[in-house]
Parts: C-alpha cells; structure tokens; sequence
C-alpha cells in the first residue's frame, strides 16, 4: 500500500470518537484556546489534511478571523502562516465566505478549478481538494473549519462525514465554553457589585462612598485608572479617584476638553479607543493610559457628574463594559442626588433667604463655639453689629419691596468688607452681625468703619428715585468689652444704640467691663 492509499484510508470509528472525547475535555476546562488547538489538531488528523484552519465569526457578524490552525511545514513557505492569521474574511467572500454565509458544508474535489476559489498569496499552486464545515448550533453560527489536502480528490466521503461529526462537536464546544465563561464572568461581575453595594452601606460620608465606587468600577472593567467628577457650576470637580490617580493635581483641568463636554451635553457613555489619536482626556495620557470610557452620572434625567476610566491598552474597552458600568454609575448618581440634597437642607437652614447671608440660628450656635475657642486660648474674639439707618424711609416712602431691596443690597456690599474668616450673617430686621475671631478691639472698630463707608451710597429704587443711606455700627471685644457671648452682644447692642443716639451714621465702641461696672455702681 503506497503513501497516497494511506492518507485516503477513511477514519476510524474509535479514532473518531477519541477525536471527539479530545475535544469535549477541553469544553469542561473552559479553555476556549485549548479547545479550539485541540479541535484543529483533531480535525487535521482525521482528514489527512495537508493544512486545517478554525475560523471564528466575529462580534459584527460579518467577519471571519483564524483562531487555530495546523498545517504541513514542509508544504508551505515560511510566512504562510502569519499571512492566514492576518487575513480577515468577510461572509460571502471565496469558498469558506460562501460556506459560513449559507451554512453548507462543502466537499471540493478540485479547489483550483472552483471560480469561487480566492486563494491567500503565497499559498501553494498543486492541486488539491478541501472540506469546508460551517460550525453551527441550532441556527447560529459560530465559524467555520476548512482542511485542504494535497492532490484532487484526495478527500473521500468518509473524510466528509467525520468532518462534520467533530465539526458539530467544535461548536458545540465553542458555544458552551462561551457561555460558560460568560456565566462565570457574570458571577463575578454579581459579587463585586455585591461586594461594592455591601462597602457603600458601611460608608461613613459621600468621600469613602465615592472611592468604594470608583475602586469597584475599576474592578468591574479591569480599568487601570478612574475618576469620579461631580458638575459644579459647569465644571468638573475631581471627588475620588483610584489610588494611582493624585486628584488634587487634577483639580481645575479635567474639566477641559471634549469628552467633558459629550458627557454633559449628549448624556450618554463616551468611548475612546486611543486618546493619543483622540486628543481627549490629558490627565489619563499623562498617566500612560491609552483608551477610556465615561459615563454620566444621572439622578432624574440631571447630569450630576460623570465616572472615568482608563486603560494603558488601545481599544481596550467595549460597549459591555459601558452596560457593566451603568449600576454602579447610579449608585453614584444616587449618592451624589443625596448629598447634594443633604447640602441644599443644610444650607437652607442655616440662610437666610433674603440676603443670602447666614440667619441667626447659625450666628448663635457659632458664636458659642468662638467663644468657647478663644478661651481655650486665651484669644481675643470681637463683635461688629450694625444696622441700616434708612430702612423706615424707604419702606414708608417706596414700599416693603424696595426695602428688601436695600437690605439685599446692603448685604452684597458688606459681603466685600469681611475678611473670608469672618462670620456675616444678618440677624434679623435690619440687623447684621459680623463676628470676627482673632480679633482685637481696634482692628474691629476698623472693619466697622470700612462698613460705615462703603455702606454711604445713594439706594437707587427701581423707578429711578435716589435716598441717601447710611448705617450706625457697635463694636465689642472679649475679654475687653465681656465675659462671655450673651455679654459680647449686649455690649454690642449697647454701642450700636449709642451710634445712634449721638446722630446715626457713625462707629462706636463698646465700654470696656471696669467702665461699665462702675456706671452701675
């Protein structure tokens, strides 16, 4: 019996079912690498091929790529193989194109003489035949094997069908190692969400709550780098990062570019396959990351912020992630909503609405605590209360409203003669209060004459009407001017009605404590 009569002998029914006992132990591994070798190495001994090629049918469902192959070295050049895995094939295209597109295994006695035939240059110019074998599971396609073997008709039936017994037997492996890791790619995407949901719940503040979700996120998409940004007045503002990202540094410069901006305006995930082409996302390039993705972070159809990660990789990530990251995205949406909410309260209590300044209740809880302060430390602590010496003019002569008016803008204009340390809020009426710790006596009867000045402007009504204002200011010190808080403000009090009891637009100092004694003696 002659080589040739050898390698057309028909497989064996036990070299057969080792075959596909091979191919099935791999499927239980879940390596789908390992399945597809092992499944092309089969399939060539089987059919005595000459060269055995798995392709695997692309996420577009329009491309074929090669996932494994086995061939005869001494039959082909060098560069054969690297020119196959290079090659992509589109459904429709040569004999495996039109195979994968219809679903018909094919036994070809001469594939040269087939017009269909679009042979990869540099392949090899004898004759042969092929075996091309859609690898299909109830309808859906997942490849295709194809096996050319030297010489016409060098393939017999009996090759045919244990072809397209391993065939099926290759897709169902391919099908079943996939959706066994997407399972298990599932339960691990569940437990770090559980993992990530149990860590938020134990949070003590929005700060430990958004650098659990940031680290999580990064987890969930195998990401390298991530920022969590909240919008403030139009920009971004860095609030957690991954341990590798310095967030301080990035404040005031993430803000910039176009990924931003398609974040906020389309309010939708952003994908950026290589930020060197891009342009986008300097902060992540700066680090070395190659592609990123962002999400906005919504709570009721608002744009609150947005959550960015990266990868030292091109193309790295992928619509599935984008999904995979929209749980934890409203998480932190959630989590941003209730802060923010929580901060509007808090400052709705302690605001007064007119002015915009601090009310009384917060004055007052504040006022305990410097004191307290300053004799811990033996600091001096001062107190500036004045009040608007035209706000009955103009309530008489223009109404409540333009009375509003003027302690609105009072407010705005004192607001400008504080110092950032200082505490002004309007205590009710037409009294304002500024409580400035650190402070001795004169520097305070300084604060309150720069007041006095700046408050001497014309009010204009909004009819065009000028009223001249002024305002009359008392000022008292500890320990100088009392003992404690209730006291500092009394002597405050008692100034402000001496300013005006002597005319009205003036600055006057509280009586120090032995004076004052006295005087009640």
């Amino acid at each position: 019996m002659t080589g040739a009569d050898l390698d057309r002998r028909p497989p064996s029914a036990i070299t057969e079912l080792q075959a596909v006992n091979d191919v099935l132990e791999c499927a239980t591994r879940l390596d789908l690498a390992a399945a597809l070798d092992t499944a092309v190495d089969r399939f060539h001994r089987l059919t005595t091929a000459s060269s055995t090629t798995i392709l695997l049918l692309q996420p577009d469902g329009e491309t074929l790529e090669v996932a494994a192959i086995r061939y005869e070295r001494e039959l082909h050049a060098a560069d054969w193989e690297a020119k196959q895995r290079a090659r992509r094939m589109r459904l429709g295209e040569g004999l495996v194109g039109f195979a994968a597109e219809r679903r018909t295994p094919m036994l070809i006695v001469d594939v040269e003489a087939d017009p269909r035939a679009r042979p990869l240059a540099g392949s090899p110019r004898w004759p042969r035949a092929g075996i091309i074998v859609p690898l299909e599971v109830e309808g859906q396609l997942l490849g295709v094997i194809q096996a050319v073997k030297r010489g016409r008709g060098s393939f017999d039936e009996d090759h045919f069908r244990a072809a397209q017994t391993l065939a099926r037997v290759s897709a169902l492996t391919v099908l079943t190692v996939r959706a066994r890791r997407d399972l298990s790619e599932q339960a691990r995407e569940l437990q770090l969400l559980h993992e990530t949901s149990l860590k938020l719940s134990h949070a003590l503040s929005l700060s430990e709550a958004l650098d659990v979700l940031v680290v999580g996120a990064a987890r969930l998409v195998s990401a390298e780098a991530g920022l969590v940004l909240r919008l403030e007045e139009g920009h971004l503002v860095p609030l957690a990062a991954t341990p590798n990202v310095d967030r301080a540094k990035l404040a005031g410069r993430v803000s910039q570019g176009r990924m931003t901006s398609e974040l906020l305006t389309a309010k939708q995930t952003v994908l950026v396959a290589d930020l060197g082409a891009d342009g986008r996302l300097r902060w992540a390039r700066e680090l070395g990351m190659q592609s990123a993705v962002g999400v906005p972070l919504r709570s009721e159809g608002v744009v609150l912020g947005a959550l960015m990660l990266a990868h030292s990789s091109l193309g790295f990530f992928e619509e599935a992630d984008a999904r995979r990251l929209g749980v934890l995205a409203a998480q932190a949406a959630a989590a941003l909503a209730r802060a923010r909410s929580f901060a509007e309260a808090q400052r709705v209590a302690v605001t007064d609405d007119l002015t915009g300044l601090h009310n009384a209740r917060y004055f007052s809880a504040r006022l305990r605590e410097e004191v307290a302060r300053a004799a811990r430390y033996g600091h001096a602590l001062s107190l500036v209360l004045f009040d608007s010496d035209s706000l009955k003019v103009v309530n008489d002569c223009f109404g409540h409203d333009e009375g509003n008016r003027l302690l609105a803008g009072l407010g705005a204009i004192v607001r400008r003669q504080v110092r950032t340390t200082d505490l002004l809020a309007r205590f009710g009426g037409d009294e304002f209060v500024v409580l400035q710790p650190e402070t001795e006596l004169a520097a305070a009867l300084l604060t309150g004459e720069r007041i006095r000045a700046a408050a001497a402007v014309p009010f204009v009504t909004l009819d065009g009407r000028s009223v001249a204002t002024t305002v009359s200011v008392g000022v008292a010190a500890l320990p100088l001017s009392a003992r404690d808080g209730d006291g500092l403000f009394r002597a405050a009090d008692e100034a402000l009605y001496t300013a005006k009891r002597l005319g009205k637009d003036r600055v006057v100092a509280a009586r120090p404590l032995s004076e004052a004694a006295a005087a009640g003696s």
